[in-house]
């Protein structure tokens, strides 16, 4: 059924008179129509609009200018016509009131018209009102009903459901029958929505909401199946058809799609833009690493070919080793770079440099939560380095000890070795530089850092106190 044959039945039912006209001739008429002009249907179906019994009247051609406006514009047109003059059979003169509608039927291309007469007994004005409320009724009934997505609409301000879809009731939890004519508030008593992740007190307040801001409320809620098993995610929208006057009645439409596939499918490919970002990032840290080490073993050559700047470059060999030993344990994992697992690499580094013994010793509760944001990671390896590094070149030929102690709110690297300092020393008149405990202080972060180097009988101690945000613990 068309919208002008809705309208049609509509019309009839609200005690209008109908004619529907093709060609000029009268094609359907019912009852209302054929009282008001004085004959039965049966007797104007196949007549012109020339012929029938009124056409003298002064109404006529009002009526047959309406019918050809209709036909040549092809959209609705209402006029008042005959006012005062209109006398119908019933011999009660007023005013007749029009409306005609282009419409075809059962396939047929010809040119029709619906035109309504309303009864002079009745008021015009409000028969007119009631048919175009009519109207919008079927139009909105029917987009509810066709929708691809939930719909309903609440009065308000009394928040009460007036009309909703099946997919509203998915969206809702519940029927129509349990719901129509309540409001949110009232649903909480009896209905399970109230247990979902929407309350139904939260939809009454997302109803005020949108009867507050004209552009309305959007929200990304999410429903449990009807048996619980899983979720499902709908983007809920709220736009306010109410009117400007606070005594009338005005209108909120509820629109819901389902969203569950979209936002999974979004989170697909999230996670598989992380997972592509983590392998580009573990391919860069492995670069770098083969990188630096190249350069290591480029500045080793070079060092036995010019014996006078060994000494230098092999400081550079151990930074450089330092540095490749951060990006090699990043390779494979993400995150903070676990501290002890960077001191034992460094370590080893250090060991197969200078052919000297180091013994690792991790001690203790849970030193594996301790890790090094990034930011901190090369420096700290550049410090042990450099202190495993000063520790061999300084001192004897026994093993030197490289301690990691955790405490519940820091950690502590010592580095403990035979030897003497020279008389007088003092780590603060040390000055920053490119090399040795000059770099040691240059590296760590002062607020966050405590670097000490005292004698501790026949030994030296370099002991490095590292605290939040130098390190952090993790869990």
């Amino acid at each position: 059924m068309t919208l002008p044959d809705a309208l049609a039945s509509l019309a009839s039912a609200a005690g209008l008179g109908l004619l529907r006209v093709r060609h000029g001739l009268i094609v359907e008429a019912n009852e209302t129509a054929s009282s008001l002009l004085g004959t039965e249907p049966q007797a104007l179906v196949g007549t012109a609009l020339c012929d029938v019994p009124w056409s003298a009247s002064a109404v006529f051609g009002e009526l047959c200018d309406l019918h050809d406006r209709v036909v040549t514009a092809g959209v609705p047109i209402t006029v008042v016509a005959g006012q005062g003059r209109w006398q119908p059979a019933d011999g009660n003169p007023g005013a007749l009131w029009l409306w005609g509608a282009p419409a075809a039927r059962d396939g047929d291309a010809a040119p029709q018209v619906l035109l309504c007469l309303a009864p002079p007994s009745q008021d015009p004005w409000a028969q007119q009102a009631a048919l175009l409320g009519a109207r919008a009724q079927v139009s909105l009934q029917r987009m509810l009903e066709t929708a691809p997505m939930a719909m309903a609409l609440f009065e308000w301000p009394s928040g009460r459901l007036q009309q909703m879809n099946l997919l509203a009731e998915e969206f809702l939890g519940a029927g129509t029958a349990a719901l129509l004519g309540r409001t949110p508030e009232q649903w909480i008593e009896s209905l399970p929505l109230a247990q979902g992740a929407e309350p139904c007190a939260s939809l009454m307040a997302n109803l005020e909401l949108a009867a507050e801001f004209p552009s309305g409320v959007r929200r990304e809620v999410v429903r449990a199946t009807a048996d619980g098993s899983s979720a499902r995610v709908w983007d809920m929208r709220l736009v306010s058809a109410s009117v400007q006057e606070e005594s009338a009645q005005g209108q909120i439409l509820l629109v819901a799609t389902e969203v569950t596939d979209l936002r999974a499918a979004e989170q697909e490919r999230f996670d598989a833009a992380i997972a592509q970002r983590g392998m580009l990032v573990q391919e860069v840290h492995h670069r770098i690493k083969n990188n630096l080490q190249g350069v290591a073993g480029l500045l080793q050559q070079a060092s036995a070919r010019f014996p006078e700047v060994a000494p230098i470059l092999s400081d550079a060999v151990g930074q450089l080793q330092a540095i490749a030993q951060v990006y090699g344990l990043q390779v494979g994992s993400s995150g903070p770079v676990v501290l002890s697992g960077l001191l034992k690499a460094v370590a080893t580094a250090v060991q197969k440099t200078f052919h000297h013994p180091i013994e690792v010793q991790i001690e203790g509760a849970e030193p594996e939560r301790w890790r090094l944001p990034e930011a901190e990671a090369i420096p700290v390896a550049l410090t042990a380095n450099e202190l495993l590094t000063n520790a061999i070149k300084h001192g004897s030929k026994d093993p030197v000890t490289c301690r990691l102690r955790a405490a519940p709110a820091d950690v502590t690297l010592e580095i403990v070795s035979t030897g003497v300092l020279r008389e007088g020393f003092d780590l603060a008149g040390v000055p920053s530089g490119a090399s040795g405990l000059g770099l040691v202080r240059a590296l760590l972060p002062r607020r966050a850092a405590e670097f000490t180097l005292v004698q501790n009988g026949a030994e030296v101690v370099a002991r490095v106190l590292l605290r939040p945000p130098a390190v952090r613990k993790d869990g």
